[in-house]
């Protein structure tokens, strides 16, 4: 339970990291569209704001992403289950996947967790298993170690 507890952590570390600098990048953007002042050339102030304004509104998507996947992450319940679901730390011979949110490969420490969401190909695979069970993906033969 002390891994899952400390990797949720440090998951929620990247995230508030990337949701800062997600934001600050927006601010500077704001700020930017503010100071874009019209030039002689009418064209190239409205080229430049419109610019802006795609940049403004991929940021915004990219914040608002971060900040639900770090709410997702809030709600994940910490208790043990038998069977593989959202949250659950999965170990098997091949590593250990964590089923919550799609961030990919994370090292903690000196451990490499995959954490992968539910609707991904694997996590699709591992949803519903139990220990003991096998999976194949990728043409590799896993088997589910242990849930926490």
């Amino acid at each position: 339970m002390e891994e899952k507890i400390h990797l949720i952590q440090q998951l929620k570390s990247l995230l508030d990291e990337r949701i800062y600098f997600a934001q600050k990048a927006l601010e500077t953007i704001r700020e930017s569209k503010t100071k874009e002042t019209k030039s002689s050339v009418g064209d190239k102030f409205e080229t430049g704001r419109a610019m802006l304004q795609r940049e403004e509104d991929k940021n915004y998507i990219q914040w608002s992403l971060l900040k639900e996947l770090k709410l997702k992450l809030s709600t994940i319940q910490l208790q043990r289950n038998s069977i593989v679901g959202f949250g659950s730390l999965v170990t098997t011979n091949e590593g250990k996947y964590f089923i919550a949110i799609g961030i990919g490969k994370f090292k903690v420490a000196k451990q490499i967790y995959f954490v992968i969401s539910p609707d991904s190909p694997i996590g699709k695979l591992l949803i519903g298993k139990l220990e003991g069970d096998y999976i194949t993906f990728n043409k590799k033969k896993m088997e589910i170690l242990k849930i926490e």
